[in-house]
């Protein structure tokens, strides 16, 4: 399960609509005229990056993040928001008080509700606070981001926790295997020779598998 959609992702000030993050040129506004990622905030955020240890098993963000356009791998996605975002923004705004204090507690719900729906078991307990959390961030963003529309994958998630009751954890069913193949099938050299792709696509998966059998 990645840590955050494209379309939160955008909602939330991180990246654009296509899902790249911004660049330092301007500051991303939210409906009230106020920033709520611009290059004050990802300068804090490269600060927190330069003094951060991570275990060598996590994937950290690319240093000075959203300095430019650059397209991020799930893994890093998840750093990101789980992690980088998290510590920054808690930092930063965790004194403070009105609005921002709002979009900080509203970030922590969509946080909580992603760490609950990746955690390794599960319980109805669980399920019953992923929702309770996701309803919360939805009803927060709807509120703080006026312009922001509710979409499907917003109404899919909210039955996410009948989904940890009746297959147990995400982990087991997910498609991170998909995820994986179709980050193969980007970096491919193609050459505008499709006839030639899927052989070749199927030939580097198959040694991927041979290097590494716990990602098959």
């Amino acid at each position: 399960m990645r840590a955050l959609t494209i379309l939160q992702r955008f909602e939330n000030g991180i990246a654009d609509q296509e899902g790249h993050l911004l660049s330092d040129v301007e500051d991303e506004r939210d409906a009230s005229g106020a920033v709520v990622l611009g290059r004050s905030v990802l300068e804090e955020v490269w600060k927190d990056q330069a003094k951060l240890q991570l275990p060598s098993f996590v994937s950290p963000a690319p240093s000075n993040l959203g300095s430019q356009k650059r397209k991020l791998t799930a893994d890093q996605w998840r750093s990101t928001g789980m992690i980088h975002l998290v510590i920054t923004l808690i930092r930063i705004w965790g004194s403070e008080t009105g609005r921002k204090r709002q979009m900080l507690f509203n970030y922590m719900h969509l946080v909580t509700a992603v760490y609950l729906a990746s955690l390794r078991s599960t319980s109805a307990q669980n399920a019953e606070l992923f929702v309770h959390h996701y309803r919360a961030y939805l009803e927060g963003m709807i509120d703080l981001y006026k312009e922001g529309k509710v979409q499907p994958v917003h109404h899919m998630s909210l039955h996410l926790g009948q989904l940890l009751i009746g297959f147990g954890p995400v982990h087991s069913w997910r498609a991170w295997v998909f995820e994986r193949f179709n980050y193969l099938l980007q970096r491919t050299k193609t050459n505008m020779r499709f006839g030639a792709f899927v052989p070749l696509a199927i030939q580097n998966y198959h040694r991927l598998t041979l290097l590494f059998p716990q990602a098959s």
